[in-house]
């Protein structure tokens, strides 16, 4: 709708000039039509493809964004032809014949003098205008390499998530000593203002999350709230250092709150396959050649 009525304003703006110099209402709608309808086609255009990316994208990411992509092309499209078609015969209906008023100069502000400048400046010189805009796409494209490709980035809340995983088949008894334990590293730590456990299952969903835990014997997972964002990766850091020396028989993840694709451990690999026992020994293989590397640690076969 937003985009909608940005198309149409500027469809009826045209119009509303150009009455206002003493045009028809004919004239000033087919003015409207013929000056903004190939330059606001070019700017759709250009931004649905803009979208591209987004949509056709072979990943998770790609396919959980798909709708985003149809939806925001299909709107835009849209806009265009009621504003281009539809805005100008309705303007030719509301709109009243004005007669011509005296032409006069607005005030140029600041701003506008800055712009305009700017704007002569680069109309004047197009070739060295191009140039410049290819050096800049060439120096984004190379500093590309530094955003970080991630397209969900974590959440700032102060919420910290901390996986348990012991041995598939553990008691929950046991599960509930590693909680208690895991209970005893967090009390009284001046970065934390409460926590809650969950013993054998996830947590209670309080958010949309895409990395849901089934309920199983020999998993916990615990919320901490943080006193704020910096004091969770305070925490983080403490913790992890702690779980891996207080129990290193205990897979643990901590996790901050993830909104997306990818979410889970930083490195997955799955492998599939139609005969299991052969889908077992190459699985194996892969969590053997991810021990071996110096830059993993807690690798976790499930």
């Amino acid at each position: 709708l937003g985009l909608l009525v940005d198309d149409a304003m500027i469809t009826v703006e045209s119009m509303v000039s150009k009455l206002e110099e003493g045009w028809t209402l004919t004239r000033a709608a087919t003015y409207a039509y013929v000056s903004t309808a190939f330059p606001m086609l070019t700017g759709t255009l250009v931004t649905v493809a803009g979208f591209i990316p987004v949509g056709f994208a072979k990943s998770v990411a790609g396919e959980y964004t798909f709708s985003l992509f149809a939806v925001v092309g299909m709107a835009l499209i849209a806009s265009w032809f009621v504003a281009v078609l539809v805005a100008p015969l309705v303007g030719v209906t509301i709109l009243k014949q004005r007669p011509a008023a005296a032409p006069h100069a607005p005030p140029e502000g600041r701003l506008l003098r800055v712009f305009s400048r700017a704007l002569l400046f680069t109309m004047r010189r197009p070739r060295a205008t191009v140039l410049a805009s290819l050096a800049a796409l060439v120096v984004a494209i190379a500093l590309s390499p530094l955003v970080p490709r991630q397209f969900f980035p974590a959440s700032d809340r102060p919420e910290l998530l901390v996986d348990l995983s012991l041995r598939q088949g553990a008691s929950i008894r046991a599960t509930a000593d590693v909680s208690h334990r895991l209970d005893a590293l967090l009390r009284n730590d001046p970065d934390i203002d409460h926590w809650s456990s969950y013993i054998g299952r996830g947590a209670v969903r309080f958010y949309l999350s895409l990395n849901e835990q089934l309920p199983n014997d020999f998993f916990t997972q615990t919320v901490i709230v943080a006193k704020s964002a910096v004091a969770r990766d305070r925490l983080r850091r403490r913790l992890d250092v702690a779980l891996s020396r207080d129990m290193p028989d205990v897979v643990h993840g901590l996790f901050p709150l993830e909104l997306g694709p990818p979410v889970g451990w930083p490195v997955q690999y799955r492998v599939t396959g139609r005969d299991t026992d052969r889908v077992w020994h190459y699985a194996h293989g892969v969590a053997k050649i991810m021990a071996d590397s110096n830059q993993l640690h807690m690798v976790n076969f499930d």
